[in-house]
């Protein structure tokens, strides 16, 4: 693996200004950003707290873009400037951004007027496609969700993907536009203060919910270097933890937080006293900001009162899935000024808190040779990051590691459990004769704990599969297995039934009748979250949503960092429901082509090491290997390319879910001369679990109305915006 990961490039738009450089400045001079009117949000009501709203853009910049898409397509163009890439086509590029609520400004506008138009704008894979196409970066794209800590965490993926050597180059970090859904949502849950944003102080009130775009640019040291690039700085380590309790209130104590922090630290070598500055989430709700103290003060104990520590915040606004990206880049903008900027609205106001060093009043002088950074979600996802100065040691190549498939459970229409899934694959009765979503009544025993009857479907398809998995996998003690995993979720749409209840509620009644379950439940990463309290799993928590290749990318990811020992082991899952809302979106989408109706499913894999899975004795289903992420234009020519290099040599069979392009799919494998499978005609179209239900069926090796699926079968996916994946599957004796 590779190590010294570096920052070459950076690019902000916040409520500060239209670039780091305005944007720093008044930050220097402890401005805030937040409480004026927010004039462009969707809806004329009238938003007493006030918020943060970016400045506009010039008419004439690509005006028929959505807002997200439009300041995001600003922030890449100046990201790449500044890292002066010129041309990329003969480097592999990455593009991974987080986001809590995409591009939900879309649902508000179906809701109001209808259209085709507004419907498609709603999936995050769509709103980065308008941002990106034409920019000449034929990239792999990769939209995540970990709530307010997907601009970080998403950071985090990225170094991981060039620490694996998939990528040579990553454009990293986060967004979410202002937008009623959010501005209601936070206020029904009590967060959002009617005055100033006041972290860590005595009578503090909550957040100001602001909008903002944050991208960097990262690459490996050793060819940034070569390229004589100038560099921001060394990312020394990153890390990801969940608080296993709560789906919108943080561990008390900071457990999850302070565990992040710990184990950046770890990794980069660095001790608590080489810690030059902290960036802290700081949202000044009551409870965050306590958790959060109780997590730095447990790592840093009584040094808190040297350390100086941004509340950025207080300045900005809480910019939910951009916040870490942004806080991150004017964290180097300090770096390079040595200074720390002063908090807005604090002085003169006591802190709740102690010890804590916060810089009110004037910016002072520091010199930052280390930082650390945390960012905190709904759900207990936790993301730390630690940049340096200078570079990381380099460590010495690992051998690659053997990635085994050790469980699989399977809750779709007409199949509860592996065995029944072999069984209607077998003997197929036809789509017609399917119900549209598992039985509930069998799905019920699968679930786990009271709560689970305010989840939405989509999460309580995620944990009914887990379970299944589990079961399948031989573990019994779940939260010993769970304190030592990571998870990470694929979905096209999410909870979009209860999205859909809560925001035609919002735009009949008015912002002030948001129902607060249905806005935490609604949020793309609440799956991950319940999936996480249900099962102990204390790693981190991913989501990646918003195409319908997102189960696939979610468990190439997941093989990719087990392989090379980022991880030891995950839980991968794929969930969609299918909703009015879905269904129309997939109609609009498919222009009338014939495909199987659309149904709710989920499916779930248990991944280990191949030597952890023997410590634990068990028998491996299949090795996983070949991960593979791309890029295809909707030419049919380059699509079939894309798709030969990702099935790729030695595979018996090649395999599909997509109806959509089932004719390219069986075009490439016919170019490679191999078999062509494909469940289109066996069940319904379960969205991003689809392809990880053709996994489980060549896994367990499958027969197809008596054609069985053979040992060594590359698995694709493909979606719309462009995404193609891959991951080959090698078939050990099939464990039912």
């Amino acid at each position: 693996m590779h190590r010294d990961i570096v920052i070459t490039g950076c690019a902000i738009v916040c409520p500060l200004g239209l670039s780091r450089e305005a944007a720093f400045e008044r930050l220097c001079r402890g401005e805030c950003g937040t409480g004026g009117p927010l004039s462009d949000l969707e809806s004329s009501a009238c938003v007493e707290s006030g918020g943060g709203q970016a400045p506009p853009l010039p008419a004439d910049f690509v005006p028929d873009l959505p807002r997200e898409s439009r300041y995001l397509r600003r922030v890449a163009i100046d990201a790449l400037q500044d890292a002066l890439l010129g041309d990329c086509r003969d480097r592999r590029v990455g593009i991974v951004v987080g986001s809590t609520l995409h591009g939900i400004r879309g649902l508000g506008r179906y809701l109001r007027a209808g259209g085709a138009q507004n419907l498609l704008q709603i999936p995050a894979g769509h709103t980065l496609a308008q941002a990106v196409n034409g920019l000449g970066v034929d990239a792999i794209r990769v939209t995540t969700c970990s709530a307010c800590s997907s601009g970080l965490s998403s950071i985090a993926l990225a170094c991981d993907l060039l620490r694996c050597s998939e990528i040579d180059v990553a454009l990293a970090g986060g967004y979410d536009a202002i937008a009623e859904y959010s501005h209601a949502g936070f206020a029904s849950l009590r967060l959002v203060s009617p005055g100033p944003c006041t972290p860590f102080c005595v009578g503090r009130e909550g957040m100001k919910v602001a909008e903002g775009y944050g991208l960097v640019v990262l690459e490996r040291s050793s060819e940034a270097a070569d390229r004589n690039a100038t560099v921001w700085a060394h990312v020394a380590a990153t890390s990801e933890t969940s608080d296993v309790h709560h789906l919108t209130h943080p561990h008390p104590e900071g457990r999850g937080a302070r565990a992040a922090i710990e184990a950046a630290l770890r990794d980069a070598a660095l001790s608590p006293d080489d810690i030059d500055l902290i960036i802290a989430h700081a949202t000044g709700t009551p409870t965050n900001d306590l958790a959060e103290h109780a997590a730095l003060y447990r790592v840093f104990e009584n040094r808190l009162d040297t350390i100086p520590t941004v509340a950025l915040k207080s300045n900005l606004g809480h910019t939910l899935g951009g916040a870490g990206a942004i806080e991150l880049v004017l964290s180097l903008m300090c770096r390079k000024a040595g200074v720390v900027p002063p908090a807005a609205n604090l002085a003169g106001r006591e802190l709740e808190v102690s010890p804590l060093r916060i810089v009110t009043g004037k910016a002072e002088p520091c010199d930052i040779a280390h930082s650390v950074q945390l960012s905190l979600g709904f759900g207990g996802a936790n993301a730390c990051v630690v940049l340096s100065r200078q570079p990381v040691e380099s460590e010495d190549a690992q051998a690659a590691r053997e990635v085994v498939l050790t469980g699989i459970g399977v809750v779709v229409p007409g199949a509860i459990g592996n065995s029944e899934l072999l069984n209607l694959l077998s003997n197929p009765k036809g789509t017609d004769h399917l119900p549209s979503a598992p039985d509930s009544d069998a799905c019920a025993g699968l679930l786990r704990g009271r709560r689970v009857r305010r989840m939405s479907e989509y999460s309580r398809l995620t944990i009914a599969a887990t379970s299944l998995a589990f079961e399948h996998a031989g573990i019994r003690d779940t939260a010993e297995f769970g304190g030592e995993a990571s998870s990470i979720l694929g979905t096209f749409v999410g909870s979009a039934a209860y999205a859909q209840k809560y925001y035609s509620q919002i735009v009949e009644e008015g912002l002030e009748s948001a129902n607060p379950m249905l806005f935490a439940e609604g949020v793309p990463n609440a799956a991950a979250a319940q999936l996480g309290m249900a099962f102990g799993i204390r790693g981190g928590c991913q989501s990646v949503i918003g195409t319908l290749t997102a189960g696939l990318d979610a468990l190439a990811l997941a093989v990719m960092r087990i392989r090379d020992g980022v991880w030891t082991k995950a839980i991968v899952s794929a969930a969609d429901e299918c909703s009015e809302l879905t269904s129309e979106g997939m109609r609009l989408c498919r222009n009338a082509e014939p495909s199987p109706p659309l149904g709710s499913g989920a499916v779930s894999l248990i991944l280990e090491s191949g030597d952890g899975a023997a410590t634990r004795a068990t028998t491996p289903i299949a090795v996983l290997s070949r991960p593979h992420l791309a890029f295809s234009s909707d030419d049919a020519d380059r699509s079939i390319d894309a798709l030969i290099r990702a099935i790729g040599e030695g595979a018996s069979a090649a395999m599909g879910s997509s109806t959509k392009t089932l004719r390219v799919e069986r075009a490439a494998a016919r170019i490679l001369g191999i078999e062509h499978h494909s469940l289109a005609r066996s069940t319904h179209d379960v969205l991003s679990a689809g392809p990880l239900l053709s996994v489980a069926a060549a896994a367990l090796g499958a027969d197809i109305v008596g054609r069985r699926i053979p040992s060594e079968t590359s698995v694709v996916a493909t979606d719309g915006s462009g995404s193609v994946s891959s991951v080959r599957v090698s078939r050990s004796q099939p464990v039912i």
